[in-house]
């Protein structure tokens, strides 16, 4: 061990002895060989800090600092796979927030190097959650930001389970008046407490392209829905299930993407086809093409419009089948405070044959998000507002049939239990529809529990 620090603290030296000037055997520390390696790193000599790296190895095979030096080394030198080896070895002897820190991010430099940016997320998430301060945290999420933007390959999830009053969009009256009659609705045909549960999954993968001004992404989503209905819910309708409620939906598709020129405009373009079941049951085949603009507003703002066409082929009922053209601006700002303030406008026309579905509706909604978190809890709110008229509904006195909807919600993060940039929310939600046919009449409160990434 004292004769490699000797040989690496003569190869350190500006040229080392001159003229054949008699060398000096010096004995350091293994915490002052540690030192000399990572300034090594620093002054950019890579063969240096492995000859010492294996030095201190020789006197502790499992020393994680050693294994992590080496492992960066090897990275700079070309040997990737060596790399990747000394990292997660580096990972496997950490005993020290600091050493799991330093050998995540030698591991997903690494896997980086060697073009798997996937994995190096996963390593860079890991690194995040052994960060030993704030300012070792930042520089994690900012190597993550840099990963994901350089990974063609895009993966985004989402898991939340949500108690509810109103499960099954049924109607909160009991008592009705068709055709100046009174009817009692079926216990299945009004609201329904239960819990449901949503699963979303979506994957991108960017094609290559020559001119980073032009994007090309192919795109695979799956959504699903499962209900459990509560014991009164199952008590007051017997024949109900909470299969009966389910939902599923699958899409492929095609996204492009073109910023012409040197404007800061950007265009948008994407196909897709899908497929979607309720209750178990095939309901419909759909294809929608989507155009869209960005531009900025300032130096803190975004603004985006979007035209979407649609089909809706029903295959439950063909009659109900449909044709939907929708208009839809986005408006995000973000305040010299660090709030974010949202604002989201729809107008719908829907085209079909069959009752209660072709109808022309418009819909809003106002977000807001703080910038700072309150004692470890980020908050979020948001209110909507929507409006519709139907074309066909034999049952709306002089077949006219109007909804009008109001909604709030507001959304907690809890960072302080963040894991590998995941923390969980908890998001508590009301709801009202009121209609001029008595049956559609709903309201829904309830709250849901997932998870967001934090970066």
């Amino acid at each position: 061990m004292r004769r490699l620090l000797a040989a690496a603290l003569l190869a350190l030296a500006a040229g080392g002895p001159a003229d054949g000037a008699a060398a000096q055997e010096v004995t350091l520390s293994l915490g002052e060989a540690r030192g000399v390696a990572v300034q090594a790193l620093a002054q950019g000599d890579p063969v240096l800090a492995a000859t010492l790296a294996r030095g201190l190895l020789e006197a502790d095979p499992a020393d994680s600092q050693a294994l992590t030096i080496l492992s960066v080394a090897s990275g700079l030198t070309g040997d990737t796979g060596g790399a990747l080896d000394y990292g997660r070895r580096a990972w496997a002897a950490a005993d020290t927030p600091i050493e799991r820190f330093d050998a995540a991010s030698a591991t997903a430099r690494a896997l980086a190097a060697r073009g798997a940016y996937t994995r190096a997320q996963v390593w860079l998430r890991r690194s995040a959650q052994a960060a030993p301060s704030a300012e070792a945290r930042a520089e994690a999420e900012a190597n993550f930001r840099w990963t994901r933007a350089a990974n063609p390959l895009s993966l985004q999830f989402s898991l939340s389970v949500a108690p509810s009053s109103n499960v099954n969009a049924g109607s909160s009256s009991r008592f009705v008046t068709l055709f100046g009659l009174p009817f009692e609705l079926g216990a299945d045909q009004r609201a329904l407490s239960g819990t449901s549960a949503v699963a979303e999954a979506s994957l991108g993968y960017r094609l290559p392209q020559a001119d980073p001004r032009i994007g090309t992404e192919l795109t695979v989503s799956a959504v699903g829905r499962g209900v459990a209905l509560s014991s009164g819910a199952r008590r007051d309708a017997p024949r109900a299930s909470g299969s009966d409620y389910g939902y599923a939906a699958v899409e492929v598709g095609l996204r492009h993407r073109i910023v012409p020129g040197d404007a800061p405009v950007a265009w948008t373009l994407e196909t897709v086809a899908g497929r979607n079941w309720s209750g178990g049951d095939l309901l419909s085949d759909f294809q929608r093409v989507e155009g869209g603009v960005e531009t900025p507003l300032g130096d803190d703002g975004l603004l985006r419009l979007a035209l979407t066409v649609e089909r809706q082929d029903r295959r439950d009922d063909p009659r109900r089948s449909a044709d939907v053209v929708a208009f839809q601006g986005d408006v995000v700002r973000r305040l010299a405070s660090g709030d974010r303030l949202s604002a989201r406008a729809t107008v719908r026309r829907t085209w079909s044959d069959g009752f209660d579905i072709g109808n022309v509706s418009v819909s809003a909604r106002l977000g807001w998000e703080r910038g700072r978190a309150v004692t470890g809890v980020g908050l979020g709110a948001g209110i909507t507002g929507g409006w519709q008229r139907f074309d066909l509904s034999p049952l709306a006195p002089g077949g006219d049939r109007r909804d009008r909807t109001l909604g709030a919600d507001v959304t907690l993060t809890l960072e302080r239990l963040d894991y590998m940039g995941f923390a969980p929310t908890v998001t508590l939600s009301a709801s009202r529809t009121r209609s001029t046919l008595a049956i559609y009449d709903r309201e829904d409160l309830g709250f849901a529990v997932g998870f967001r990434s934090s970066f």
